[in-house]
């Protein structure tokens, strides 16, 4: 007998459990590796503080459009094995890794050509352009490994195995880690070689823990083909991802511009007002760690089933997963809520920001939960290949809702009426989601 699928017969909740689990600790990893990479950056200078700074939006959009892709390709690759087509799924994953590496190789190509029209537009002072453009030239081939591996990842989150995708992108946080201060400062007979050493590392750490994924894909796992593809299989198979991929990446975009927008509103409340505002925003990152891990893992259990037209088990995991985030973030809530004015002095000693901070702990995140239930529909609509209604559900949250809201709350209260506003868009985001999503309705559309 053949083997059985996990996706289609084990039982949902506890599946999504132990699928999420090893992402929360990828992840995890990842955010170690960045706070690190910022600290060693630290120790050189402002200036090279400075050129960080100014490539984070750079790299987010980079971010952003291989996530899109990763979506796209998870998703198609996810409800072909569904469908029990096991060979279409390494003929699709080799398809989708080509797509990949040609359309992220060629933007970061006319990057490196755009360099010095890109951050002169963002407002990098002239004395930062050389080592901006010392630091990108290197590193944006670190970024090109780092972004194909992602999307070797998402194959294997497909097929519904979690655990080496995290641990590829521990294996490659942990080896930049190392090799930072070596490159960074030199020890022995390793000349210390400043910003350019931070690019360097990026580059050999992330070209390791590609070429290990890609044996594991190809050579173990065999999710990958080698065979030369023809152009009849490449026509059948790019535009279902791009279908997906494309309107993904866009929403992915959207989420920096929104809080650019509601920056600049914040800006002119002070500087502690943006001090607050920004850490606030990195706590709720942190507190939505886990539900940021299950939008991961969610989507392939939703597309495999779709293959097999296991409708039951696609309203088990989305239902599920809304009950699990309000439950959660509520958890989460209570315990930020309840040690705000003390955990508010860990980052400042300005009693404005503690003051400020404390609020925002007190209003937005208490709407976590329901921005989760928002962020797991996104998802979820990809998954059963709704790509427009996922972006529509993106852009009616952050353009129709939050930004709007929060504007007219800041316009009517101040910063605290900003932070209400945020809060009343999450939850009214969430009621949207709901209302877009209706299961009984998609599964009658898909089922015809």
């Amino acid at each position: 007998m053949p083997p059985t699928n996990p996706f289609l017969t084990d039982p949902v909740i506890p599946l999504l459990r132990k699928l999420t689990l090893p992402m929360v600790g990828g992840i995890i990893s990842l955010m170690i590796f960045y706070l690190l990479d910022a600290y060693f950056i630290a120790q050189l200078g402002i200036d090279e503080l400075a050129v960080l700074g100014f490539t984070i939006p750079f790299s987010m959009t980079l971010v952003n459009l291989a996530v899109g892709l990763g979506i796209g390709i998870s998703a198609t690759v996810a409800r072909v094995q569904g469908a029990g087509n096991n060979h279409l799924v390494s003929c699709i994953g080799r398809d989708a890794l080509l797509l990949a590496a040609i359309v992220l190789l060629t933007i970061i190509f006319v990057s490196r050509l755009l360099i010095d029209d890109i951050f002169s537009l963002m407002g990098a002072p002239e004395r930062l352009q050389p080592l901006i453009n010392n630091y990108l030239e290197i590193w944006l081939i670190g970024c090109a490994f780092q972004l194909i591996l992602m999307n070797c990842n998402a194959i294997f989150r497909a097929t519904g195995n979690t655990r080496t995708p995290a641990k590829l992108m521990a294996f490659g946080a942990a080896l930049n880690a190392l090799l930072d201060p070596l490159f960074i400062f030199g020890a022995g007979p390793i000349e210390g070689m400043g910003l350019v050493g931070a690019a360097l590392a990026a580059i050999v750490s992330w070209f390791c823990a590609l070429v290990l994924g890609c044996y594991l894909l190809i050579l173990k796992y065999r999710l990958v083909t080698l065979s030369i593809p023809h152009l009849h299989e490449i026509a059948k198979s790019w535009p279902g991802i791009t279908r997906i991929a494309l309107p993904a990446a866009l929403s992915n975009m959207m989420t920096p511009l929104a809080i650019a927008l509601i920056t600049t509103v914040v800006a002119g409340f002070g500087p502690q007002a943006v001090a607050a505002f920004g850490v606030g925003e990195r706590i709720s990152a942190l507190a939505l760690l886990v539900i940021l891990s299950l939008s991961m893992t969610l989507p392939p259990l939703i597309s495999q089933n779709l293959g097999a037209d296991q409708f039951d088990r696609i309203s088990q995991a989305i239902n599920g997963s809304h009950r699990f985030s309000l439950q959660w973030q509520t958890v989460i809530y209570l315990l930020l809520a309840s040690t705000a004015p003390w955990s508010a002095t860990f980052f400042s000693d300005d009693p404005i920001i503690h003051n400020y901070l404390s609020i925002y702990m007190w209003t937005v995140v208490l709407s976590l939960g329901p921005l989760g239930v928002t962020i797991l529909t996104v998802s979820s609509l990809n998954a059963l290949h709704y790509p427009a209604k996922a972006m529509a559900l993106s852009s009616i949250r952050l353009f129709l809702l939050y930004v709007p809201l929060a504007w007219a709350g800041s316009m009517l209260a101040g910063l605290t009426g900003l932070f209400i506003g945020a809060t009343l868009a999450n939850i009214l985001s969430a009621i949207v989601a709901r209302k877009l999503l209706a299961l009984d309705e998609l599964t009658e559309t898909i089922e015809k």
